[in-house]
């Protein structure tokens, strides 16, 4: 067989005819209702490419997601679901392209062929237990109209976490308005989210529309919403319940039809124990609780996000790709992180910007305390070399040292002459001078 075979698992007819618009001459397109029968077919047509659809994949059947991962492996098949891209073998034009979704209308696939972060996933880095699990549940509820309250410590990505629903959802075409509850003044923040009516106050000399209608069709992220004051909670309450909006100083109700996502660092159910937050407002918003785990609770993604990190940061500041040594990488992933994930991003930034050119980053590159508690030092020795501890060592850490204090040592000897102590040391002095900036050496 030659050219492409389009396999759609779909009860809709209709998704079929579409798809026959993306076929070139020598493509064949074929219907399934079962992901099963599609994955014996692409088996029987072994050396074809093969283009899979499915917008209502029944999750329970990760066994053939498994099956066909594998297949992907060992033939030309190309496999894409609109919410994740499962697999990828050889690369189909996705540009030229359109994958038809739910009630068979046509979207522009988020997904770049062979980039697997083009889409909403890019938003959410890390293959942990704990970051899957968030990524299915965000596939799951992205296209419903349900609010969503996300939940986790500071820094831990909650507003990433939203662009990736709205990126996933059908509104992904519209706004997403992201408004930091706490950063506007009580006195303010009716109007900055319902807007006002001309002369409603002093100062008022036009009508402004509020962030409610800002996003309207599209996505409201109420970011710290528990800091919003208890007096505007009740009105939120019912712009969630009735869709509609009263702009302050206004007669008129104005319909809204936004995706609402909230985000607090705070436990909103013991706020609400407290009476410091509304019960009723926060059961409204809990139809869906999504909770960011700490970067403590997936120390196991920590290498894939300073790799990510690195990438997007020496692209942005024009430098050559960095990489860190296994040593720096296993410290990174001992730290607690209280600043979670932003923390991180931080101090790859800083180890990066100001790593003056060098392309490997050691842990001493990094403005954090690294925890030295899993090694030990080597101690002084009788001979010329240190003895090996019973506990072993530090074998990165060790030669820093080392190096360190031949550094020093010869630098002394040499009366702080440069050229002088690089001959001591059988080395250029540009050599010499790099190696000091290497360990964090201040020569003067």
């Amino acid at each position: 067989m030659t050219g492409k075979m389009y396999c759609v698992i779909d009860e809709l007819a209709h998704a079929t005819d579409d798809m026959l618009r993306m076929v070139q001459p020598g493509d064949t397109i074929q219907r399934f209702q079962r992901l099963e029968d599609a994955v014996n077919t692409a088996v029987r047509e072994d050396g074809s490419q093969f283009l899979i659809h499915w917008p209502y994949l029944d999750w329970t059947e990760t066994r053939l997601r498994g099956q066909l991962l594998n297949l992907a492996r060992s033939i030309n098949i190309s496999i894409y679901d609109p919410h994740e891209l499962i697999a990828e073998h050889e690369q189909w034009q996705a540009a030229n392209i359109h994958v038809f979704g739910r009630g068979g209308q046509t979207q522009t696939p988020a997904r770049a062929a062979g980039d697997p972060w083009a889409g909403w996933r890019r938003w959410l880095i890390g293959e942990s237990d704990t970051m899957r699990k968030i990524v299915e549940m965000i596939r799951i509820v992205a296209d419903r109209r349900t609010t969503v309250l996300l939940l986790g410590e500071t820094g831990t990505g909650k507003e990433a976490a939203a662009r990736a629903i709205h990126e996933a959802s059908g509104r992904r075409d519209q706004e997403l308005v992201p408004v930091n509850c706490a950063a506007i003044p009580e006195s303010l923040i009716e109007a900055e989210l319902f807007g006002h009516a001309k002369g409603a106050y002093t100062g008022a000399i036009g009508a402004r529309a509020g962030y409610f209608e800002r996003a309207h069709r599209g996505t409201l992220l109420l970011d710290e919403i528990g800091e919003m004051p208890l007096a505007l909670q009740g009105k939120l309450l019912r712009v969630l319940q009735e869709r509609e909006i009263q702009r302050v100083g206004g007669g008129e109700t104005v319909p809204v039809d936004c995706r609402i996502i909230a985000a607090s660092n705070v436990d909103l159910a013991e706020e609400a124990r407290l009476k410091r937050f509304r019960s009723d407002l926060f059961y409204r918003l809990s139809v869906v609780v999504l909770r960011l785990p700490a970067l403590r609770e997936r120390r196991e993604d920590i290498p894939v996000l300073v790799d990510h990190f690195i990438e997007r940061i020496c692209k942005a500041e024009n430098l050559a790709r960095c990489r860190v040594t296994p040593d720096a990488l296993r410290r990174l992933a001992d730290c607690d992180w209280p600043g979670n994930v932003r923390q991180l991003e931080h101090a790859v930034e800083s180890a990066v910007v100001m790593s003056d050119g060098r392309t490997v980053l050691t842990a001493y590159d990094f403005p954090i305390d690294v925890p030295l508690n899993h090694v030990a030092p080597a101690p002084p020795a009788s001979g010329s070399f240190p003895v090996l501890p019973e506990t072993g060592l530090d074998m990165e850490e060790t030669v820093r040292r080392l190096e360190m204090h031949l550094l020093s040592e010869a630098l002394g000897r040499a009366n702080g002459n440069k050229a002088r102590a690089a001959d001591l040391l059988g080395l250029k002095r540009t050599t010499l001078l790099y190696k000091a900036r290497s360990l964090g050496f201040a020569i003067a």
